[in-house]
């Protein structure tokens, strides 16, 4: 989908952006009726592209950017590594609660029965 603007003032906006953004001055575009309109504009749009800073994006976010586009699913593993450290921190401690719980409870089952079973009575043969 593609944008198309509708006025024309958002259509000198853009053309004087272009200009601006491309090295050039950008007011001779503007005609003597819209010049007092653009002239907030004009600053703004100069400040802006003096703030500008390009920024490459990390191999990583490329990778998971194609990896989206062609839609493939995600395994666990690959969701876990995408998370942030502070929660993966705290799944990795969950995992090892919930282990700790259930071999515990393995432990006190065994025990319980090595106890039911040295309690019974012997069988007279």
């Amino acid at each position: 989908m593609s944008f198309t603007p509708n006025t024309d003032l958002e259509t000198l906006i853009t053309a004087v952006t272009d200009a601006i953004l491309s090295g050039g001055n950008g007011t001779s575009l503007v005609p003597p009726t819209r010049r007092r309109e653009m002239e907030s504009f004009i600053p703004l749009i100069r400040a802006l592209n003096k703030s500008y800073v390009r920024v490459r994006p990390s191999r990583r976010y490329l990778a998971r950017v194609q990896h989206d586009l062609a839609g493939e699913q995600y395994t666990v593993l690959e969701r876990v590594r995408y998370l942030p450290p502070r929660v993966q921190i705290a799944a990795l401690f969950a995992i090892v609660a919930g282990l700790l719980v259930l071999l515990r409870g393995r432990a006190m089952l065994i025990h319980d029965e090595t106890v039911s079973l040295g309690e019974l009575p012997e069988v007279a043969t």
